[in-house]
């Protein structure tokens, strides 16, 4: 069995206004795809859970990054193995570096890595992912870092940034509900690198490194509170100001609104975190990113806190990077089906891309991933047909939350990826190159 990659197919223009999406007359397609390329396979085997003693044998949790000149970095975990993956692919689709395993303990999980370059002298390549260790709290997770040195083709051993008893990586919901991979990564071209994760408990933290990965400076507190978890962080660095922009929503409130704290001096301080927009929804999974001339796009899920079916994803925009206003939300998914856990990517041309998880009908999983492009710097988007839609009988991967890192734009280049489970049968990584029109 095999993904049934819809691509091409068809487009929708949209005209976004806030609360609804109405379709207009068909545009062209925006992006020229490639044939989907599979990087791993493996058995769909999930057991009971026994903490990390369990039965869990699949692929999946892809996360993608490109490099200035196009080369593809992809990330992925292998849980028979209880590892992590890396293999680095030219613009011409050859392989550049690995598939390299990055060493970890076979005693625990490896969960949700995330993936990232630095346009250095030493094409340097970061990974951050969440561990199931149990330290001694209710929860197991500690955020563990990798950095590599020449492009991929080895990784240092890995570097435990929380060390803390109180389940990092987990974005809580409630008591009993919460998604693992609360945890964001990103560089920039100075050799800053930043890591920030939530806690079970409730605390979002940050470290940063000025040294390309090295070192880190100590933890910083952005927000968060027991009665209120920090979940879903996002972060941005605009690499002509510097500003560095992390955005998070928060458990236990059913109203959840998004939150956004910005550093003006590259991350050493941050200002008070303040919500870019109030609804009387719920306020999920935000996903932040700079574009061209200082723009900070801004995406979220927004719908009924008990049905992930009804959802919807929604968008804004700041023009003064997020200095003082952002635009008011629009939506962006087509009415008549779920969508939820949006991913934003900006090129510096202007050009936007947004994906987003498919729920179809009632189903409690995903299945392919919706696509929007915007090629004005936020101000309109086209719709795409559905990506990378599963065949009969699957649903997309992402056994342990649905927090992950799908989507990345450089220049006109764009990469989508993607994880397959048949119970019983077969799971599968993926990614989709395009090229924006």
């Amino acid at each position: 069995m095999s993904l049934r990659a819809s691509v091409v197919v068809a487009s929708l223009a949209l005209a976004c206004r806030s609360r609804t999406s109405s379709p207009l007359p068909a545009a062209s397609v925006p992006i020229a795809w490639s044939p989907p390329v599979t990087v791993a396979v493996g058995p769909a085997v999930r057991g009971p859970w026994a903490m990390n003693a369990s039965d869990y044998r699949w692929v999946d949790d892809p996360a993608v990054a490109l490099a200035a000149d196009g080369t593809l970095g992809v990330a992925w975990v292998d849980q028979a193995q209880r590892r992590a993956f890396f293999e680095a692919r030219a613009p011409d689709g050859t392989r550049a570096a690995g598939p390299v395993a990055i060493a970890s303990s076979p005693e625990t999980f490896t969960w949700l890595p995330r993936v990232a370059w630095s346009e250095g002298g030493e094409r340097r390549v970061y990974l951050a992912w969440q561990e199931i260790v149990f330290s001694g709290g209710s929860h197991g997770g500690e955020i563990l870092f990798a950095r590599s040195r020449d492009a991929g083709r080895s990784f240092s051993a890995p570097e435990n940034l929380s060390r803390s008893p109180e389940g990092d990586g987990k974005g809580r919901l409630d008591a009993d509900t919460w998604d693992n991979g609360s945890l964001a990564l990103a560089a920039s071209g100075r050799q800053d690198v930043f890591v920030a994760w939530t806690a079970y408990e409730g605390a979002l933290w940050l470290r940063r490194s000025r040294d390309g990965g090295e070192r880190f400076d100590g933890a910083v507190r952005l927000g968060g509170s027991h009665e209120l978890p920090a979940r879903a962080p996002s972060i941005a660095v605009d690499e002509v100001s510097g500003n560095v922009h992390v955005a998070w929503t928060v458990g236990e409130d059913p109203r959840a609104n998004v939150r956004i704290a910005t550093s003006r001096d590259r991350g050493v301080t941050f200002g008070p975190e303040r919500v870019v927009a109030r609804t009387a929804a719920h306020a999920d999974a935000p996903s932040i990113a700079c574009g061209a001339r200082g723009v900070v796009h801004l995406a979220w899920a927004e719908g009924e806190r008990r049905s992930r079916g009804g959802y919807r994803v929604v968008v804004t925009r700041s023009t003064d990077g997020a200095a003082k206003r952002f635009e008011r939300a629009r939506v962006i998914s087509t009415d008549g089906e779920g969508a939820s856990f949006p991913q934003v990517a900006a090129a510096d041309d202007g050009r936007v891309v947004l994906t987003w998880e498919r729920f179809v009908g009632r189903g409690a999983h995903p299945r392919g991933l919706g696509l929007a492009v915007s090629t004005d710097a936020g101000a309109t988007f086209v719709a795409e047909a559905p990506l990378l839609t599963p065949a009969e009988g699957a649903w997309n991967g992402s056994q342990q939350g649905l927090l992950g890192q799908k989507l990345d734009a450089r220049g006109r280049d764009v990469v989508v990826a993607n994880s397959l489970f048949r119970p019983g049968a077969r799971s599968e990584v993926l990614f989709l190159r395009g090229v924006l029109r």
